[in-house]
């Protein structure tokens, strides 16, 4: 970038979407509802023109907020309704909400079969159920023991994880809470410890306001195609084709039936 004599106006990011299992808790690889720090806290470096050399920022910040800071960095005005925070401030010297609190889920519902690992009828899938692969124990758990990649959410501060796991078959499956001052590699659970009580109910009440805040969006602008026609008119009646993943093909719907 100097070389080309870019470096005045480039930003440069670096960053990962997961981490991994090294040996922690005996496990290696990843899980969709493992949610320790081994897996979620992940590195974000950014070098921008201006920015204040070296400083660390030590607030929580979470990767919806890339998003948000190369459009602010850009000057690209936001028209989609997105969750992340500008991290301009901290990039020129500020640390950013120390209070704030980062989220994070994962995992699957056993009324969802089809995304579980390990379906061997599945084409797509079957490398897995193959002994010899080194995913095979991975996809037998998730297929003998489902519960253990339940749908799971997390909400984290500095000082503290709350963890919440549920599915149909069992609602209330597991509850998690961890103190990360105390115990940083979070391998004592004091959700049910008494003096944590004021913790639990703070922090499932963020919980509850950040799903409700976020459950769904709708478009800035409306689709200039309008809204569809139904029933369908006499102009509309033709036969069209839907494209699906399908080993025997795609499926034809006709109007005219």
């Amino acid at each position: 970038i100097a070389d080309a004599g870019l470096e005045g106006n480039t930003t440069v990011l670096v960053w990962s979407d997961h981490g991994d299992y090294a040996g922690d808790y005996g496990l290696v690889e990843k899980w969709p509802s493992g949610l320790e720090d081994v897996l979620t806290r992940v590195p974000l470096l950014i070098r921008t023109p201006g920015g204040a050399k070296g400083h660390r920022v030590k607030s929580m910040t979470q990767l919806f907020d890339v998003t948000a800071t190369m459009l602010d960095l850009a000057g690209v005005k936001i028209n989609h309704t997105q969750y992340g925070h500008s991290l301009v401030p901290e990039l020129h010297g500020a640390q950013g909400d120390m209070d704030r609190v980062v989220w994070a889920e994962g995992g699957y519902s056993t009324n969802e079969p089809n995304v579980f690992e390990g379906r061997c009828n599945d084409p797509f899938e079957r490398g897995i159920c193959d002994k010899k692969s080194i995913w095979y124990p991975k996809g037998r758990q998730q297929q003998e023991e489902p519960l253990s990649v339940c749908r799971s959410v997390m909400l984290r501060s500095l000082e503290y994880k709350l963890i919440i796991r549920s599915d149909p078959t069992s609602p209330d499956h597991h509850f998690e809470l961890y103190d990360l001052k105390k115990d940083p590699r979070e391998l004592h659970n004091v959700y049910d410890q008494p003096q944590y009580k004021s913790v639990i109910l703070d922090m499932t009440n963020k919980m509850f306001k950040w799903l409700l805040q976020t459950t769904d969006v709708t478009p800035f602008k409306e689709d200039p195609r309008g809204p569809p026609n139904w029933p369908p008119t006499k102009a509309h009646q033709t036969p069209f084709t839907v494209d699906y993943f399908n080993p025997e093909g795609a499926l034809e719907i006709d109007w005219h039936a």
